[in-house]
């Protein structure tokens, strides 16, 4: 490596620390305090099950099971002022919720300004469900006359929050008392395919609680109480308070406080800053993905990029924010293009030099993790700050990102294990296609159906429809025995194939090692997209792209002994 290549990591190293790691601090710093959640009752459609007689006592045994909040829902142009004081009679704090479905006279502001006085009303948020109108009036003048929190509510797609007229002005009204809002839903197994399967409605709804609250970050959990086939209400209830009672416990165990109140007004990292070093990085990743592909060092070439380098850095500081945010996405695309890229030369410059297959596959593989962790690392510090965090700002572009890196890999792996310049395999490409095509065997194509396959399952599950109840209970027990659930898809394809990939490396095998490392860019992708999750708290992503290779180790052991059989298999039926 030439010197003045050391001059340019050494300068991404310090851009890196300068720009990239303080924003990093931020977030981690910010999501370790907000530890805040609590477990509200949506009241109003709750206790209409049962006799008026009995609301205390029903009120009194969801509080016994942990919750602390009682819902109450706007209904008519009003709220049931009885349902509140029974509440707060009952030890529990009041949120109101505003319907948002239709415009409201003055005369309902006035009367929940006199509510607002009479009673200590915690949380107010504003119901907007598929409205074709939205409330002409912003709630910023009660958020600042009182220390009311602001409850954010998610949309049903879970991509992004529910927002009415005067939005903006009630969250900044808010000060940092905010909280993202998830809906538990009355019939929790519709959210799985459980067939004619058993279903045991409190296990299912406490997973959703838990999972909302530690992958999703939504620290207010709004709870429907479940609606079961023909049990009566109390049994109903029941169910439901188990389920609280446990996701509570859980939430207890795991530090988080239902004492505690959000604050995130001190969350306010530069993304100016932050988008500059993403950018100047980016130019110098693009440079040594070039040397790399094309086994080519310029003095020139590095000389332009360097300048590059410099220049995306000063001019992303005079940027409007509307092209800021587009950084994300490139950054995103760029990162899991250039690990793949690093991976691939890392091998090529190790391969000889670790002489057993076995060090020099966990050395690959702890290599990768580093190298996905660091670029990992700055799409976390992109995406900090209280809107992202919120989810008020969206990553956009997930679909791209997890399909670039496999596109990019198919074209890369091929040009950067040819022994011909990129000029002289496109003069030859039909005499190389040919002899391709001659030279294929059985083996050959069971790979290239494998690897198309899990690819295909892939794309096909990048998103949560149509789990079924043995797959929702495999995931279940995977949060519960690792604390952030690794992805399927990266310990059962992605680092098996990466292991494959370097065991075929070792034996110079063209094809497979073409059809492997194609494979093993699922994994670059999958983790790229892990930390492009904006509402996932940062050290959640982290864990979860470490509990991935360490929860592939026994797979990778056994695809390993199954490759080896295979081969004997082969090798005998070719004798």
């Amino acid at each position: 490596m030439k010197k003045r290549q050391f001059v340019l990591i050494f300068l991404m190293a310090v851009v890196f620390l300068a720009s990239i790691v303080p924003s990093l601090a931020a977030r981690l710093y910010a999501e370790s305090q907000n530890t805040a959640f609590c477990v509200a009752l949506e009241a109003n459609s709750t206790l209409r099950h049962f006799e008026k007689e009995a609301y205390s006592e029903v009120l009194k045994a969801y509080k016994e099971s942990g919750v602390t909040v009682a819902a109450i829902t706007e209904e008519n142009l009003a709220f049931d002022e009885a349902m509140i004081s029974l509440a707060e009679n009952n030890g529990l704090f009041v949120a109101l919720l505003l319907d948002g479905t239709c415009e409201k006279p003055a005369a309902f502001y006035d009367s929940l300004e006199t509510l607002l006085n009479q009673h200590d009303i915690q949380y107010i948020g504003v119901q907007n469900r598929d409205a074709k109108k939205q409330i002409p009036v912003s709630i910023k003048s009660f958020l600042k006359q009182s220390d009311m929190t602001l409850l954010v509510m998610e949309k049903m797609s879970q991509l992004s929050n529910e927002q009415f007229i005067g939005y903006d002005e009630a969250v900044s009204a808010a000060d940092g008392r905010i909280m993202r809002c998830y809906e538990t839903w009355k019939e929790p197994a519709k959210t799985i395919s459980a067939g004619n399967q058993p279903v045991d409605y409190a296990d299912v709804l406490y997973h959703q609680m838990l999972n909302s609250a530690k992958d999703r970050n939504t620290r207010f959990i709004l709870v429907n109480q479940i609606i079961s086939g023909t049990d009566n209400p109390f049994s109903q209830a029941t169910q439901t308070q188990t389920a609280v009672k446990a996701f509570t416990q859980a939430m207890a165990a795991s530090g988080y406080d239902t004492k505690a109140v959000p604050d995130y007004s001190d969350y306010l990292p530069s993304h100016k800053v932050t988008s500059a070093g993403a950018a100047s990085i980016g130019v110098l990743m693009v440079l040594f993905m070039i040397h790399i592909v094309f086994k080519k060092s310029s003095a020139i070439l590095d000389y332009i990029f360097l300048a590059l380098s410099v220049c995306a850095f000063a001019v992303t500081l005079f940027l409007p924010e509307q092209l800021i945010r587009l950084y994300p996405t490139a950054y995103a695309v760029l990162a899991g293009c250039f690990s793949l890229t690093a991976c691939a030369y890392l091998a090529e410059k190790l391969k000889e030099k670790i002489a057993a297959p076995f060090w020099f596959t966990i050395v690959m593989l702890l290599a990768t993790l580093g190298t996905l962790v660091l670029s990992g690392s700055v799409l976390l510090a992109l995406l900090s700050g209280a809107d992202y965090y919120l989810n008020n700002l969206i990553f956009r572009g997930v679909k791209l990102t997890l399909l670039a890196p496999i596109a990019y890999a198919a074209v890369m792996l091929w040009l950067f294990y040819s022994r011909k310049t990129v000029k002289e395999q496109l003069l030859t490409l039909p005499r190389t296609a040919k002899e391709t095509i001659a030279n294929i065997r059985i083996y050959h194509i069971i790979l290239v159906a494998l690897v198309g396959a899990a690819g295909a399952l892939y794309l096909m599950r990048s998103g949560n429809s149509g789990i079924s109840l043995w797959e929702n209970q495999f995931r279940n027990f995977l949060s519960e025995l690792s604390g952030a659930r690794p992805r399927t898809k990266e310990f059962l394809i992605g680092w098996p194939c990466l292991a494959l990939w370097m065991y075929y490396l070792k034996k110079d095998s063209g094809l497979c090692k073409w059809v492997f490392g194609v494979g093993a860019s699922l994994l670059f992708a999958s983790v790229t997209n892990t930390f492009c999750h904006v509402f996932t708290d940062g050290c959640i992503s982290l864990l979860r792209t470490v509990n991935g290779l360490l929860f592939s180790l026994p797979v990778i052991a056994a695809v390993s002994a199954g490759n080896v059989f295979v081969r004997k298999l082969i090798k005998q039926f070719k004798q």
